[in-house]
């Protein structure tokens, strides 16, 4: 499981890219063959279907959604500041705001993200993959035609940046391998030898289904790497999959994660885990997340306030072979946006400076 200073790198789904092209130097005016002009392309699939095996993390977003909301604006101004905004608009010609879906997956020391829907951001993929395009130095491969694609070097990174169809482009770092047989994918219908979708099977499709109904959401799609000596260890070492998800407020009409009587926006905030797990695990969610609150971390984040609004277990069924736990909180949101800058602070700084 990633530290927290590595997990800001997932985070920030909303700003990595106009990070990266703030610092590159590139040059707007260099002449790159743009993606074609005619809407040619077929829908390449949800974005499920996209993913190539292999990830170890990935956190989903509806920047739209998120911006609409008044509860994750604390969080959002922690995440994602003015600077990097900016820097992702005057390169792409995106209004990140304005985007319908986000996917950003971890391989290693590789990133891999996926940017949906633009037409209420005032621009088409095909031209926000022109302009990165454009920004990239030493380039390393070009592919033109239908499905348009450049690997090249952003900043301190060899970015792969295409697009899947006329409203989805994806990029990433470090993450060549799984670049090509996500093209071969898209081109050729069917994964090349050797390669396949992180979520083939239907256990960890439900898996990520849970997590694309939230506007933004946390995704751990294996066992969690926690010391087996420990009392966390054990009571969690049966997880084999794990989705957080963050819901802002009165959503979908439930009124009991609206703001407290005082006017105090509250984030909503659910813990999914499947796997097998011991019959007292309601119990022992609610002890962990009441001893957390007590750390200097859970203090960090405000857990010292969170108020449970409900646990559950669900033994195997016929339709699915995973036990699931669960636990329901919610928390300030403002509280919680304050910790989450103290914890990454240091780390968004070194990002900012790549």
């Amino acid at each position: 499981m990633p530290v927290p200073g590595c997990l800001s790198r997932y985070l920030l789904v909303l700003s990595l890219l106009g990070v990266h092209l703030l610092g590159c130097g590139g040059s707007q005016s260099r002449q790159v063959q743009a993606p074609p002009l005619e809407d040619v392309l077929p829908r390449a699939g949800d974005l499920v279907d996209l993913v190539p095996e292999g990830a170890q993390l990935l956190v989903w977003a509806r920047p739209r959604v998120l911006w609409d909301s008044p509860v994750f604006l604390p969080l959002l101004n922690v995440l994602v500041d003015g600077r990097s905004r900016l820097g992702f608009e005057r390169h792409t010609g995106v209004d990140v705001t304005q985007v319908d879906q986000v996917l950003m997956a971890e391989y290693g020391e590789g990133v891999f993200w996926w940017l949906r829907g633009f037409a209420s951001a005032g621009i088409r993929a095909r031209q926000a993959v022109g302009r990165v395009a454009r920004s990239m130095d030493d380039v390393q491969l070009t592919e033109t035609g239908p499905w348009f694609r450049r690997v090249g070097r952003v900043g301190l990174h060899v970015f792969d940046v295409g697009l899947l169809d006329g409203d989805t482009l994806c990029s990433g770092w470090g993450v060549l391998r799984e670049g090509e047989a996500l093209a071969r994918r898209v081109r050729e219908g069917g994964w090349p030898a050797g390669t396949g979708a992180l979520f083939e099977t239907n256990r960890r499709r439900r898996w990520m289904e849970q997590a694309m109904g939230a506007p933004l959401a946390l995704v751990i799609p294996g066992r969690l790497q926690l010391p087996a000596d420990t009392g966390v260890g054990l009571l969690l070492g049966g997880v084999e999959g794990l989705v957080v998800t963050l819901q802002g407020g009165d959503h979908e009409g439930d009124s009991s994660s609206s703001p407290s009587k005082d006017g105090t926006a509250l984030l909503d905030v659910s813990v999914r885990m499947f796997g097998r797990f011991p019959s007292t695990i309601e119990g022992n969610l609610l002890t962990l997340l009441k001893s957390l609150g007590g750390t200097p971390l859970g203090v960090m984040l405000g857990l010292q306030q969170a108020r449970v609004l409900a646990t559950e277990y669900v033994g195997a069924a016929e339709y699915t072979e995973d036990e699931t736990a669960m636990i329901r909180f919610v928390v300030p949101s403002d509280g919680f946006a304050h910790g989450l800058k103290m914890l990454l602070g240091a780390d968004l700084q070194s990002i900012f400076q790549n």
